[in-house]
């Protein structure tokens, strides 16, 4: 094994920020800024929390309109995977005599089932975010 040398590194170089203009500007007018900034401040605020707020006004509507709708749907989701499983139910009884027939009905069930829960799940995330962005 070898023996641990320490080296020695070189005097530390003191980093200098760059005074950005807004520094310039308070050092120049120091009772201006300040209340120019609170002003500037305030319309960011207010902009962002009525976005804010509308934003989730909108998605709490969308979210009602879709859990209003969601039973037809639903419904319309279940007669369609029956509707698959009779087609494949039929094609097994007849010999699977047309093999895209079958994939497609296999294809139908997995998206009527994909689209049933993922329209459960998009409901309850149109409520969560809507909490969420109410502040609640």
């Amino acid at each position: 094994m070898g023996e641990v040398v320490e080296l020695h590194s070189k005097r530390k170089r003191q980093v200098l920020k760059p005074r950005t203009q807004v520094k310039k500007d308070r050092a120049v007018n120091a009772e201006r800024l300040p209340r120019m900034e609170r002003v500037a401040s305030g319309i960011k605020r207010f902009a962002l929390d009525s976005l804010r707020i509308t934003a989730g006004h909108l998605v709490g509507l969308a979210g009602r309109l879709f859990w209003l709708i969601q039973r037809p749907i639903s419904f319309a989701l279940m007669l369609g995977t029956v509707s698959m499983l009779v087609l494949l139910g039929i094609q097994a009884a007849n010999g699977w005599p047309d093999p895209q027939l079958v994939l497609l009905s296999i294809a139908g069930l997995f998206g009527f089932l994909v689209t049933a829960g993922g329209y459960d799940r998009l409901v309850r995330a149109l409520f969560n975010l809507e909490r969420r962005l109410n502040g609640e």
